[in-house]
């Protein structure tokens, strides 16, 4: 390489390079979700959303996610990753403006609806833009270097923004929304300096639908190890992720100030990254039969705890749930690994990803319909004993195929 280089496209040396810096900076879901994280099921609330109707939003948004997930990536292939991220930046920003001036649940389905759109066309298209990106510079041996730097600096990234949201939110519940309009909008006139690398990384080949078919059958359905995998990542990930939507009507509950909820939420995201870095470590330690035992057991246990010892520290119990969060995916996608050939190993991740997903859509809503009918914290405790009895029947079949 040298500094006269210039791509087929016209674009030069010094310009690629400048990909990799816009690209740690060009993180709007991470601007526009991370102040509004913290007090996110409070704002619905004050706009008059039940939690049943905070359940069908957070249900819905993960389907149209699993519905864009594949059209989003052709799109990234077929027209580039630039304009793909312009048009991600788009539907976020229109999302937050939309919750800006906006009440009530059909304007809030469609805030929601254009963030999933946003966000599926953000998934897969960034990591192959970089390391389009970094072939074309002859620095692809640096790609997980610089993805781990982004994920790194994305954790605490969100920490502050926790920070910013609970502070803002203090004064007033929309105030998050505002202060996300403007760094979202510099991530979409960021997406117009990007540089188009030549495509050498396909997000989705000519007929990954019936491929996903066919490695669904022949290599999930037919594979019992894989597929009691498939199922405890499907039960995990739905009531770990599923409580979170109740961890503010907690906070509310047990009396702690909202200025407070931000700390409290950046603490939770620097302790799952942390877990999340030491991993493989810890992992190491524990073994494969611990660790798959210790997310359930984690998972059902801290929902009943903050079900049942109601006082101003019951968020400490989540802090569980900040462990199984830091553990789930980096074991969880290395078990998979174990046993998947390398040829078709991204299409089963994708495939586990879906299931996770498509099952948490499916419990959440019953969720709020329970906690709205009851209460929060009876909820939640019928909500851990069913966790750990899923989990526990999930784990025997991992255990009859000797993976615990």
């Amino acid at each position: 390489m040298y500094y006269g280089f210039m791509t087929s496209q016209g674009i030069t040396k010094a310009q690629l390079q400048s990909n990799i810096w816009k690209f740690y900076l060009f993180h709007p879901i991470g601007v526009a979700i991370g102040m509004a994280i913290p007090v996110i099921v409070l704002f619905w609330q004050d706009n008059g959303l039940s939690l049943t109707q905070v359940m069908i939003l957070q249900s819905l948004f993960s389907i149209i996610l699993i519905a864009f997930e594949v059209p989003s990536g052709y799109l990234a292939d077929v027209y580039g990753r630039k304009k793909t991220f312009t048009w991600s930046a788009v539907f976020i920003l229109s999302s937050v403006i939309a919750y800006s001036i906006g009440s009530g649940f059909l304007t809030f389905l469609i805030s929601e609806s254009l963030m999933a759109v946003g966000l599926s066309l953000l998934s897969g298209a960034d990591s192959a833009f970089l390391y389009d990106t970094l072939k074309q510079l002859g620095r692809e041996k640096e790609y997980k270097q610089i993805w781990g730097k982004r994920i790194f600096y994305g954790v605490f990234l969100m920490a502050i923004l926790n920070l910013l949201g609970g502070w803002l939110a203090s004064y007033e519940l929309r105030y998050i929304w505002y202060a996300a309009i403007i760094p979202t909008l510099l991530m979409l006139l960021m997406s117009f300096t990007l540089h188009e690398p030549e495509r050498s990384k396909l997000i989705y080949k000519k007929g990954y639908l019936h491929t996903l078919r066919t490695i669904i059958h022949e290599e999930i359905l037919n594979k019992p190890k894989l597929k009691w995998l498939i199922i405890y990542t499907g039960i995990t990930f739905s009531f770990f992720h599923g409580a979170f939507w109740f961890y503010q009507p907690i906070f509310e509950i047990t009396g702690v100030e909202i200025v407070y909820y931000g700390a409290i939420f950046a603490g939770f995201n620097v302790v799952s990254g942390l877990v999340s870095r030491y991993a493989y470590r810890i992992e190491s330690f524990m073994g494969k039969k611990l660790t798959l035992i210790s997310l359930t057991v984690l998972s059902g246990l801290g929902i009943i705890l903050m079900s049942r010892i109601l006082f101003l520290f019951t968020f400490l119990f989540i802090l569980l749930h900040q462990f199984v969060r830091g553990m789930y995916h980096v074991v969880v996608s290395d078990y998979i690994n174990e046993l998947t050939d390398s040829s078709i190993r991204a299409t089963v991740l994708s495939a586990q990803s879906l299931f996770a997903r498509f099952f948490y859509a499916m419990l959440i809503p019953f969720l709020g319909l329970a906690a709205d009918i009851y209460s929060v914290p009876q909820m939640l405790f019928v909500m851990g004993i069913t966790a750990l009895v899923s989990g526990g029947i999930v784990l025997l079949g991992l255990h009859r195929y000797k993976l615990v």
